[in-house]
C-alpha cells in the first residue's frame, strides 16, 4: 500500500511538470525566467534484500519551471540506489545557454534543453558553479583524498584544473567582479562563508552555508541555521528574510528582486523579496517523499 500511494504521489508531480499553473505573487512575475532545480521522488526502489522491500534509493530530475508558473520540463531523470550516483546542483551559464551540474561526484554540462549532456573532468567533486566569464568551471571537493580538499577552476573541456583553496572547502560561488565566496568548516558542524578576492587574498566573512551573489556583486544571500539571511560583501548589513527553520539553497533572481530557496515542509521553490516579504511559490507541489533542491535562475539574456 504504502508503494502505491508513493507512485501516486509522483505521478501526481509529473503531471504537474506538463503544466503547473498557480501564478506567485512575486516582483518578477511581470516579467517571468526560468529556472533550474532539482526535483527528487525518495523510496521509490526495491531494496534488494532477501525481504523484497521497497522503500530505498532516489529518484532524480533536474527540472526547468518558469517563476511565473508555466510550463515546466524535466531535462534528466536517474533512478539510483547508489547515494554517490545522483544528480544534484544545477547551475545556469552567465549566457543561459548550458546548464552545469553534478553527475555523481564529476562535474557535468548540458544545454538548457537537457541535449549534449557530458561529463567534465576527474572524480570526486561535491558541487560546480560557473565562473563569471562563462570560461571556466567552479569545481569544489576533493581529487580522491582529503589532503586535496578545495576549491579548483576547472576549463569546460575538462582540460585544464587549478587549484584556488586549500582546506575542507565547498559550495563555490563567483561574483559578476570574480570574487568567490565558499563554506570552510572551521569545526566540525560550524561552517562559516569566506570570500576569495581576485588578487587570490581569503578572508572569514559570516557564519553560515549555501552562499549566493546578487546580480550586482553586492551582497551574498545565505543559511545560517535554517533561515535566510543576506549580508554585503564587505561583513555589514546583516538581515534576517526567513524565520521557519526550514529553508535552505537561496538563489538570486536576475533582477535582484526576488531570492529563490527551498522551504522544506510547503514542498514547494519560495519567493523572497531582499526585503523579507513574502512572494509565493513556484513549481508544481511535492509530497512527503519528494522534495525540491538548489534552484537556479537563467541569467537575462
Amino acid at each position: 500500500m504504502q508503494r502505491v500511494h508513493r507512485l501516486a504521489s509522483l505521478v501526481a508531480v509529473s503531471a504537474g511538470l506538463l503544466g503547473w499553473a498557480a501564478a506567485p505573487h512575486s516582483a518578477d512575475a511581470a516579467k517571468p525566467q526560468r529556472l533550474v532545480a532539482v526535483m527528487t521522488a525518495y523510496d521509490v526502489l526495491p531494496c534488494g534484500d532477501q525481504g523484497g522491500h521497497f522503500g530505498c534509493g532516489t529518484d532524480d530530475r533536474i527540472v526547468t519551471l518558469s517563476s511565473n508558473g508555466g510550463r515546466s520540463r524535466a531535462l534528466v531523470r536517474r533512478e539510483t540506489l547508489d547515494y554517490q550516483n545522483r544528480y544534484s546542483g544545477p547551475a545556469w551559464s552567465p549566457d543561459g545557454r548550458q546548464i552545469a551540474f553534478m553527475d555523481g561526484q564529476r562535474p557535468a554540462i548540458m544545454r538548457d534543453d537537457g541535449k549534449r549532456r557530458h561529463v567534465v573532468g576527474p572524480c570526486c567533486f561535491d558541487s560546480v558553479a560557473w565562473s563569471h566569464d562563462r570560461r571556466w568551471l567552479l569545481a569544489a571537493g576533493s581529487l580522491t583524498t582529503s589532503s586535496l580538499i578545495g576549491i579548483y577552476r576547472l576549463s569546460t573541456d575538462g582540460r585544464k584544473l587549478r587549484r584556488l583553496t586549500s582546506g575542507g572547502d565547498v559550495d563555490a560561488h563567483e561574483s559578476v567582479n570574480g570574487t568567490i565566496a565558499f563554506v570552510r568548516d572551521r569545526t566540525p558542524d560550524h561552517p562559516w562563508i569566506y570570500i576569495r578576492t581576485r588578487r587570490g587574498t581569503v578572508r572569514p566573512l559570516t557564519p553560515g552555508r549555501s552562499p549566493a551573489w546578487s546580480p550586482g556583486g553586492r551582497t551574498i544571500a545565505y543559511v545560517r541555521g535554517y533561515s535566510i539571511f543576506t549580508i554585503a560583501a564587505n561583513g555589514r548589513h546583516r538581515h534576517r528574510l526567513t524565520r521557519d527553520h526550514n529553508d535552505a539553497d537561496p538563489a538570486w533572481s536576475p533582477t535582484g528582486k526576488s531570492i529563490a530557496f527551498v522551504r522544506f515542509n510547503r514542498q514547494r521553490i519560495s519567493l523572497i523579496s531582499p526585503h523579507g516579504v513574502g512572494l509565493g511559490s513556484v513549481g508544481p507541489k511535492a509530497g512527503p517523499t519528494l522534495h525540491w533542491a538548489a534552484p537556479s535562475w537563467r541569467p537575462s539574456r
